[in-house]
């Protein structure tokens, strides 16, 4: 089963394609004088156009992946995307505004990814702290495996990166709630009766980007870690053991819109 929020990632709609773009596949040309300039027509998506938005935008994106894998986050332009994906730079604006927003779409893809990729390990957890702290350490390895990922959260390059997190929070912050949701529910009662899964889910993911950028005084081994966690970030969340048979007949938490 597919997380909810996958939905708004088919076809790899992250980010709407602008009202009056022409389809995938076709390229009118320069649209301005620098595209003049370097425009050429061979710059058509290679030998094969792709069938529709949602190929055009995974093809970009694979593009950059390959951009930030051979050179320094700060020097990925949207003129190296775009000769990586062999396509012209006006072609590359109909379906990006921005650097930020390809690399955005590239930390998105591999977040919904990732987080697929981890559920059926986080639904067989015992209880919902359990499944918290499971997928907390599970990303924070990912993120140091995935190079294309773990470049912005190193803080030589985090400071460049800002825009990235900042264009992909909301849709980071629904990943999570859809999966933090899902697993409430499994466990019902264990989420205290004033915490929505909204704001646990937001809590969790100012935690997890705080451990990815934020170095701070202590390396912690996996066990102090979720000492750590469980001490100061589940008691906001949990209710306390004594108290979940209270609860136990309650409705499931309740979602904010």
């Amino acid at each position: 089963m597919r997380l909810a929020s996958d939905r708004k990632l088919a076809g790899l709609g992250v980010l709407c394609v602008p009202r009056g773009v022409p389809v995938a596949g076709e390229d009118p040309g320069p649209s301005d004088i620098l595209d003049r300039m370097s425009y050429s027509p061979t710059l058509r998506w290679g030998d094969h156009s792709p069938g529709d938005v949602g190929e055009a935008r995974g093809r970009v994106l694979d593009a950059a992946q390959r951009c930030l894998a051979g050179q320094e986050y700060q020097r990925v332009t949207m003129e190296a995307i775009a000769a990586e994906a062999k396509i012209s730079r006006a072609t590359l604006y109909r379906y990006f505004s921005s650097r930020d927003e390809v690399l955005s779409g590239v930390v998105l893809r591999e977040a919904a990814r990732h987080l697929e990729r981890i559920l059926p390990r986080l639904e067989g957890e015992a209880d919902l702290g359990a499944a918290i702290l499971q997928m907390i350490h599970l990303t924070l390895k990912a993120a140091k495996r995935d190079p294309q990922i773990a470049i912005m959260f190193n803080s030589d390059e985090s400071r460049y990166a800002g825009g990235i997190l900042s264009e992909s929070s909301v849709e980071l912050f629904e990943m999570v709630s859809d999966l933090l949701g899902r697993l409430a529910a499994r466990h019902s009662g264990q989420l205290r009766q004033d915490v929505t899964v909204d704001d646990a889910s937001e809590w969790v993911l100012r935690a997890l980007l705080s451990l990815l950028t934020v170095r701070g005084p202590k390396r912690r081994s996996h066990a102090a870690l979720d000492s750590y966690l469980r001490r100061f970030l589940l008691p906001a969340l949990l209710a306390d053991p004594a108290d979940r048979s209270l609860g136990s007949g309650l409705a499931d938490p309740v979602r904010t819109c």
